[in-house]
């Protein structure tokens, strides 16, 4: 007798995949803000002048970064500074102390 296979996955596996979703949506890299804050300042220096949103995607934003249109929009819409002196992100380990009073 075969078993049939119909597709569904048990309700643990459905909940570990959510919540690693969300824990890595929390999780942005110091390399993704630094993207973020190029693209932005790039759009930021291109808007002013007039050009359209998807003028500047295509000659300034793309041919460097390659990424696309909808993710340059989700790269606007993200708070920089914010980010940056959140106190509760996570920070990297430290194994060394590197004070100067030796």
């Amino acid at each position: 007798m075969t078993s049939v296979h119909t597709g569904r996955r048990s309700k643990q596996a459905r909940t570990n995949q959510s919540t690693m979703k969300v824990d890595n949506e929390k999780r942005k890299g110091v390399s993704y803000l630094k993207r973020v804050a190029d693209v932005n300042r790039i759009y930021q220096e291109w808007a002013k002048t007039g050009l359209s949103n998807r003028e500047i995607w295509r000659r300034y934003i793309y041919p460097v970064y390659g990424i696309s249109e909808r993710t340059l929009y989700n790269m606007l819409k993200v708070d920089v500074t914010a980010r940056k002196d959140n106190a509760a992100s996570p920070r990297p380990l430290l194994l060394f102390d590197f004070d100067d009073n030796a």
